[in-house]
């Protein structure tokens, strides 16, 4: 009789005992993910608290933040503007049992390009199309006024139209437009060439 009370009350004590874990343990976003899934596994209903381990910040959201049991959680996160990574830390917990998922986002990679490394004008002027490539919206900055963009910004894919008037001197002139696109730059050199005279 005594051996059976010992096996019950020691059963009953395993059924008591909180379990929680969360596989995997760690998640990283590339830059253009947005949701990955976690597996939590428990024997008893949990609940995701602690959840901002720094600022309350909400780029990252968990699709439910109570369970019971095994429980599959998509963590849906927004695009990261920065270029620097971020991290972010749940804490899941069973009665007095706790796991942790730590969250990081990738920083966001900036790019622009031109489909031309430089462009030459003849003394006389004319006109000039290029088309930019880039990441994200881009900003444009010439340093010399002889030399007229269309547009002074825009996205991926849009075309810009450089005019020049006509040049009278005998040495060629050149400047440099400055295509900016979130932490990148991209130089883009434009010559025109010298008057030439004959008698």
């Amino acid at each position: 009789l005594l051996t059976a009370l010992l096996v019950g009350l020691t059963a009953c004590m395993r059924e008591d005992l909180a379990e929680i874990s969360v596989e995997p343990a760690a998640l990283v976003f590339k830059m253009g993910e947005t949701e990955q899934t976690v597996t939590v596994k428990s024997n008893g209903d949990w609940s995701i608290y602690d959840m901002y381990s720094s600022s309350y910040e909400y780029w990252c959201e968990p699709s439910t933040y109570y369970g019971n049991g095994n429980t599959e959680i998509t963590f849906i996160v927004e695009p990261n503007p920065d270029t620097e990574e971020r991290s972010i830390r749940y804490t899941f917990a069973c009665r007095d049992k706790r796991a942790e998922l730590l969250i990081t986002q990738e920083a966001k990679v900036y790019s622009i390009s031109t489909d031309a490394e430089d462009l030459f004008f003849v003394s006389s002027g004319g006109d000039k199309e290029i088309t930019v490539t880039s990441s994200d919206d881009w900003t444009l900055d010439i340093k010399d006024g002889w030399c007229k963009p269309s547009v002074k910004s825009g996205k991926n894919g849009d075309k810009v139209t450089f005019n020049v008037e006509s040049y009278y001197e005998t040495e060629e002139r050149s400047t440099t437009a400055i295509f900016t696109c979130g932490d990148k730059n991209l130089e883009l050199d434009i010559f025109q060439r010298a008057r030439e005279y004959s008698i």
